[in-house]
């Protein structure tokens, strides 16, 4: 009895503390693995579900499914290759979304491909990034009312 006791309580500690990244408990052997597997119990995961609105040649509103854990998302925008998860790069725009689970984004070129990520953030912790997505603006057409040459070029 007393060993039943005292493996449940070793388990509870163990669960409750397995969702925090700087865990001594965690191996260090393949920490992404564990946390992928352990993410179920901390319920902050990424959002799973997306999708692309109101797109124009310079604008487009994401959209993603509300996780129930989130505080806040961080989203990831880029018109080249997303780094790796942590890695840093120039090309990508970084946004906090705090009030909603959109992002409308402006000044994006014509006809251009985008990719987006999202990681939900939870109190202290945060979910891995989402698989990566992808969206186009419209490139447009010279006898469309909407086109301004200038203006398509502005930002090169």
């Amino acid at each position: 009895m007393k060993t039943y006791l005292f493996l449940s309580a070793l388990s509870l500690v163990m669960s409750m503390t397995a969702c925090q990244k700087d865990n001594p408990l965690t191996p260090t052997v393949n920490k992404r693995a564990f946390l992928l597997a352990t993410d179920d119990r901390c319920g902050c995961l990424p959002p799973v579900e997306f999708d692309v609105r109101n797109t124009t040649d310079v604008s487009a509103d994401l959209h993603w499914n509300t996780m129930p854990e989130a505080t806040a998302y961080r989203v990831e925008v880029s018109s080249e290759d997303l780094p790796e998860a942590g890695d840093v790069s120039a090309n990508v725009h970084i946004f906090e979304v705090t009030e909603d689970n959109q992002l409308s984004l402006t000044g994006l070129n014509p006809g251009t491909q985008y990719q987006y990520r999202v990681t939900t953030l939870c109190r202290s912790m945060e979910s891995y990034a989402s698989e990566t997505m992808y969206f186009e603006t419209i490139e447009p057409v010279s006898g469309d009312p909407g086109y301004h040459p200038a203006k398509a070029y502005e930002d090169h």
